[in-house]
């Protein structure tokens, strides 16, 4: 069998439908570090929000009443829109922050870069600010990221995260940020929320004794490029976006497989591939099922996935990338179909993998 492949139409092909009758006003807000000479726009599914026609996207405004700075650091600009008329049945759609070049309107910085964004009535970062006007706040400014690292303690020991950006402590040794343990996963986690224009930003996991470090890792800096690189999932109650890092203390990287592929029951989907944690081609590894997430369609599902430790160039006889496939599992039957060939191809640490796989 073909599994279909992760790459879509644009997701603004793909606009979610309008529930719930009656109209409102939404204000939206962002923070955007677009290059100097680019505008902020707002464009989405309602007709108030350009149908998706960049010609009729919302223009946004610079607050000059927003900090421009965090413990030295400077905080990227926030934009926002004037009140916006939602006119018709509303409750939920989707929509997407542009910056347009003015001199090249061509070139175009999407936020996200990839998926749609959703308002909800229900969700947490929308807040209604007025009872008797009905207006409601957008507040796009942060995004919650679940830093989650399995390491081994001592008692009176934990671990913590200092990092480059201001909500990791900036590299100040006196701001570490300590981590929660979770008996259930036995990992160490913490929910952080970062701005959602964070860009390219460095940590590393330390241990803590009381609130003082007693030891970094060592190893290089784990990077992320930007937050607009990593699929959100969604907590199914809150319906807010959240990010997930998960990491094993040291030099060792962790892996997750996602795929969105729909099945009845008894099916589930299994991997299979070089390497012990895939089973080297002989024992595939069970995968499942994970909170919702925003697809690349746009749309929201739940994907199968496997989170392992990824396997290092000697694990895999030497080979320049690690080799497996999809495994579709009748349960009952105790039978498998394999997707066809050829292989899929996944990097190595070091050779194109980074902390955000």
């Amino acid at each position: 069998e073909h599994f279909p492949s992760r790459h879509f139409p644009h997701p603004s092909h793909f606009p979610l439908p309008i529930m719930s009758e009656g109209g409102i006003s939404v204000l939206f807000r962002i923070q955007s570090a677009a290059p100097a000479g680019y505008s902020c726009h707002l464009v989405g599914g309602p007709s108030a929000l350009g149908t998706w026609d960049l010609e009729r996207a919302v223009p946004l405004a610079a607050d000059p009443a927003a900090p421009v700075a965090a413990a030295d650091i400077p905080i990227p600009p926030t934009y926002t829109s004037k009140p916006v008329q939602i006119i018709g049945p509303v409750e939920s759609f989707e929509y997407k922050y542009v910056m347009i070049k003015a001199d090249d309107p061509d070139t175009k910085i999407w936020t996200p870069s990839r998926g749609n964004l959703v308002f909800d009535v229900s969700h947490r970062n929308v807040k209604k600010s007025d009872g008797t006007t009905g207006l409601y706040e957008v507040d796009d400014t942060m995004r919650n990221v679940v830093f989650r690292c399995k390491a081994s303690t001592t008692p009176g020991q934990s671990i913590g995260i200092l990092g480059s950006v201001p909500e990791l402590g900036a590299w100040d040794k006196a701001r570490a940020y300590r981590l929660q343990f979770s008996s259930t996963f036995h990992e160490w986690t913490a929910k952080i929320p970062l701005r959602a224009s964070t860009g390219a930003f460095e940590f590393k996991y330390v241990t803590l004794a009381g609130s003082e470090i007693t030891t970094f890792e060592d190893r290089q800096n784990r990077s992320i490029a930007s937050l607009d690189d990593l699929l959100p999932w969604f907590d199914p109650e809150t319906g807010v976006a959240h990010v997930d890092l998960s990491a094993l203390w040291g030099n060792r990287n962790v892996l997750r497989l996602l795929i969105f592929h729909p099945l009845p029951e008894p099916y589930t989907l299994c991997a299979i591939g070089g390497g012990e944690a895939l089973g080297n081609w002989w024992n595939p590894a069970n995968m499942v099922l994970g909170n919702p997430r925003r697809l690349l369609t746009s749309a929201t599902g739940r994907c199968w996935e496997l989170e392992m430790v990824a396997p290092e160039q000697a694990d895999v006889g030497g080979a320049d990338a690690m080799q497996y496939r999809y495994l579709r599992l009748d349960q009952n039957a105790g039978k498998a179909v394999w997707e066809r060939e050829p292989n899929r191809r996944g990097p190595l640490p070091g050779r194109g993998l980074t902390d955000a796989a």
